[in-house]
């Protein structure tokens, strides 16, 4: 194989600690974190009280556990506190249900996920099938301006509840009574309900109905962590605090941001040779001990990855698709540049808000970056440049803007760089998903793109080496039993592509300038050359964050391509590539094996 072995595992060590030192950075100690209208996505915070729902929540703490017989004597305690707050719980649901039938909107922020979690639970288990999701009654159910109870009872006589599931032998209930049965069914199956059980934790934690002291310490009794660990003492005395205790083995990894599942919790990293194609390192973030899946596979422990919420069995470098946000801009400025709608030493006046297609579009920068050629529209990520390059592409036809003429050039591009295509690496790989709307916004990444880290390491690959497009490959040779040859990767290339030296200068020169901005790259010993990149899939979830990159500058060996997902900030990203390279090149006082982590390691977003 391709595969440095060392160099794999290295990279993703890196990688967990980089994702461990981005949570530690965002969480606070507060209950509770709602974000601010129109708010940047890089501000947001990560609550404490999410991080010890989590312990449970991604299965690190079994509250199963709790009720079994050899059960410490502080999970019997914790679970006597749940049981209490359970049945009060499922009392209130059926005092409410059966006599004060309140709206939704009007309940607590607890009983109103209680009801929309009783009607998400009926209709996962085939109970409840709403046929008409137009019909007002339902529409008052996603408003909250209804009660759950007066709900079912319509749904009831909308024939929407499926009798047979309710293990009811008699045909002949009337609505009252089929309501009843609901009832008592929900009494009977929530108590069975793991998930439901689950969130009446989350409440107890939110509502400070459960000690949370106690709580982190059944990570000791359940074998999580060590009882020779030197803050077990400390914590249960009280002198470490819950909160310091959580982020002191966060910070060591005792407790891992893939057992936490939280934002973010996974990534990738795909190191390639520039000159082959050759895939030296790909990393995907969680990963999983595939020796304990042959040779008789572990069945609890397969059942345990089928149910981790980061879904480790899941390959990110190969399957995981994500916009590649700025990454993408040297291929728009090939485009650009090719198809003479923008010349190489020509200007253009980044005026922050670009409006010619009607719907206003923002520069990432609320300043304006004046005067922008294509090596610092690279260099500044100016939204504004490549907002007006592809309006150009999209009116080089007729002289008039048509956004199908712009996309259909700029897909030329993406297919020049393979980008609408599977890479040749002997894995499975997600279909790319080249951008068919929108010139305007698809120019700087956004659009309908969509590409694995794989996908996007063999574009940067091409950009580095200058043209020359590889298949990615994890295959170096193949030998008989014998040791004799049967195959040898030809590292082929499959074409080249006519870009003049002079771009690729002007691209080079604007990533290497991207790398001298980035201040954890100050005085390093190698010269480095990227893009960053920012990609928003939800506006409640951190952005995605992108680095591709080769080095040396001057003499390319290898390309290292980043995607950290809700990572917040590129930079982040850029953080964990710059440790690649230190590691890659043996050089700086790196050490890989350190796993201390600070919220310093964290660097500010960029785009």
């Amino acid at each position: 194989m391709t595969i440095d072995k060392d160099l794999q595992k290295a990279v993703y060590n890196l990688l967990e600690q980089k994702i461990a030192g981005i949570l530690i950075d965002k969480i606070e100690n507060i209950k509770e974190y709602v974000q601010p209208e129109n708010a940047s996505a890089s501000n947001i915070k990560i609550p404490i009280d999410d991080v010890y729902f989590a312990l449970i929540d991604n299965n690190l703490i079994e509250i199963q556990h709790f009720s079994e017989e050899n059960a410490s004597e502080n999970e019997k305690a914790l679970y006597q506190d749940f049981l209490s707050k359970r049945e009060k719980v499922l009392n209130q649901i059926t005092t409410e249900w059966n006599s004060t039938n309140t709206l939704i909107k009007n309940q607590t922020e607890e009983y109103q996920e209680y009801s929309y979690y009783i009607y998400d639970f009926l209709v996962t288990k085939g109970i409840l099938y709403v046929t008409d999701k137009t019909n007002d009654r339902y529409v008052a159910l996603t408003e909250g301006n209804i009660s759950i109870g007066d709900f079912i009872k319509y749904g009831i006589s909308e024939g929407w509840i499926k009798i047979s599931a309710l293990d009811i032998s008699n045909d002949y209930y009337d609505t009252n009574e089929i309501y009843q049965e609901i009832i008592d069914y929900l009494n009977r199956a929530l108590i069975d309900d793991v998930y439901f059980d689950k969130l009446i934790y989350q409440y107890m934690i939110r509502l400070n109905e459960i000690s949370i002291k106690n709580f982190c310490l059944t990570l000791y009794d359940q074998g999580v962590l060590a009882l020779e660990d030197e803050d077990y003492n400390l914590l249960l005395s009280g002198n470490l605090s819950p909160y310091n205790f959580l982020l002191k083995k966060i910070s060591n990894l005792d407790i891992t941001p893939a057992q936490l599942a939280l934002d973010p919790c996974s990534g990738s990293i795909v190191i390639t040779d520039v000159n082959t194609g050759a895939v030296k390192a790909m990393v995907s973030y969680p990963s999983y001990d595939n020796n304990r899946l042959v040779n008789g596979a572990d069945a609890i422990y397969l059942q345990s990855l089928l149910n981790d919420k980061t879904k480790p069995l899941y390959n990110r470098a190969t399957s995981q698709k994500t916009a590649p946000g700025s990454t993408f801009k040297m291929i728009s400025s090939v485009a650009g540049i090719q198809e003479e709608v923008i010349g190489l030493n020509e200007t253009i006046y980044d005026r922050v808000v670009y409006t010619k297609t009607g719907q206003a579009a923002r520069c990432w920068s609320s300043s304006s970056h004046g005067d922008v050629d294509i090596t610092s529209a690279i260099r500044y990520s100016c939204n504004y440049y490549y907002y007006e390059l592809g309006y150009r592409l999209a009116e080089k036809t007729t002289g008039e803007y048509n956004d199908v003429f712009g996309i259909e050039l700029l897909q030329k591009y993406i297919s020049m760089f393979g980008l609408d295509e599977n890479t040749g690496i002997e894995l499975s790989e997600s279909e790319p998903s080249v951008t068919d709307k929108d010139v305007v916004r698809s120019a700087i990444g956004q659009g309908t793109n969509s590409y694995t880290p794989t996908q996007i390491a063999r574009y940067v690959t091409t950009v580095a080496n200058r043209g020359d497009l590889y298949q990615l490959s994890l295959i170096k040779k193949i030998e008989s039993n014998d040791g004799e040859p049967v195959y040898e990767n030809p590292y082929e290339v499959i074409r080249h592509l006519d870009v003049s030296e002079p771009l690729w200068n002007a691209i080079h020169l604007g990533m290497r300038q991207v790398v001298e901005d980035i201040y954890i790259f100050n005085d390093f010993e190698i010269n480095v050359a990227g893009k960053t990149g920012t990609a928003q899939e939800d506006k409640s979830r951190a952005n995605h964050a992108l680095f591709v990159s080769y080095a040396p500058y001057e003499n390319p060996e290898i390309a290292v391509t980043t995607v950290i997902p809700f990572g917040y900030a590129s930079s982040n990203a850029a953080s964990v590539a710059h440790d690649v390279y230190e590691y890659y090149f043996k050089i700086g006082e790196f050490a890989p094996k350190d796993t201390n982590i600070s919220a310093e390691n964290t660097i500010s977003d960029s785009p």
